[in-house]
C-alpha cells in the first residue's frame, strides 16, 4: 500500500512541501490510515452509547425495573440538564471538556482523561437517582452545586485538602456524595474498557493510582 502525491501547481527546485495527514484523527485512525500513532494525540478519545453506560454503571436490580421507560427518563433528564445553559461554568473545570463542535450528547473521555459535557452530566443524572427526593424543580440549582464543588476541589489541589474546607450540612453531604458516585462511574467504566482493551496485563493495572475516588453511601 502505498500514497501518491500529485501536485496541482508547478513547485519551484529546493523548496519545501509540507504534508498533512488531517486534522482530528485519532492514533487508531493513525496507525489503520498511515501506519504511525503519535505519542500524545489530542484527539484521542473512548465512546460509549448511553446504552453502554447504563449497562456498566447500574446495578443488575435497576436495571430491570421498566428499563425502557427508565432510559427514556434518564435521556429525558439529562438533555433537560444540557440545556440548563452550565456549560461555561463546567468549563471551568480541567476533568470535563467542550468543544465547539462537538455534540452536546456525546459520551467519551480524551486523551488527557476529561469527560465530556455529555458524559459528565448523565453521570450526574445517573447519581442522583440515589437521592429521589430531590425536586425536579430544583435539579438545575443541585448540578449547578456540584459542578462549583468540583471546581473547589481542583483549585484546592491535593496537599491543600481538608474536610473543614467543605461544607458538612446535609445539602453539603448530598454534593459530595454525587461528585464521588461520578468519579467512581467514570472510574468504572474506564475499567470495562481496559479489561475488554486485549493488552495482556492490562486488567492488572491500578487506576486508583492515577485517580483517588471514595464512595460514599
Amino acid at each position: 500500500m502505498f500514497y501518491e502525491m500529485v501536485s496541482n501547481m508547478a513547485i519551484p527546485p529546493l523548496s519545501e512541501i509540507f504534508n498533512t495527514y488531517g486534522e482530528g484523527l485519532a492514533n487508531a485512525q493513525l496507525l489503520n490510515q498511515y501506519g504511525f500513532i503519535l505519542d500524545v494525540n489530542d484527539n484521542d478519545r473512548l465512546f460509549w452509547t448511553m446504552e453502554e453506560v447504563l449497562r456498566l454503571v447500574l446495578p443488575d436490580d435497576f436495571m430491570e425495573i421498566n428499563n425502557r421507560n427508565m432510559t427514556h427518563q434518564l435521556a429525558e433528564t439529562s438533555t433537560l440538564l444540557q440545556d440548563a445553559n452550565l456549560g461555561p461554568v463546567l468549563s471551568e473545570s480541567n476533568l470535563v471538556y467542550w468543544e465547539d463542535n462537538n455534540d452536546k450528547n456525546l459520551l467519551s473521555i480524551n486523551g488527557e482523561g476529561a469527560l465530556s459535557q455529555g458524559l459528565w452530566i448523565l453521570l450526574f443524572t445517573l447519581s442522583i437517582q440515589h437521592y429521589p427526593l430531590i425536586p425536579r424543580g430544583d435539579l438545575e440549582l443541585v448540578l449547578s452545586s456540584v459542578i462549583k464543588l468540583l471546581i473547589q476541589f481542583e483549585s484546592m489541589g491535593g496537599d491543600d485538602y481538608s474536610d473543614d474546607a467543605f461544607s458538612t450540612d446535609e445539602t453539603g453531604i448530598m454534593n459530595m456524595g454525587i461528585l464521588l458516585r461520578i468519579a467512581a462511574m467514570a472510574v468504572n467504566l474506564c475499567k470495562d474498557r481496559k479489561l475488554r482493551s486485549g493488552k495482556a496485563g492490562s486488567e492488572n493495572v491500578d487506576l486508583s493510582n492515577a485517580m483517588e475516588v471514595r464512595m460514599c453511601f
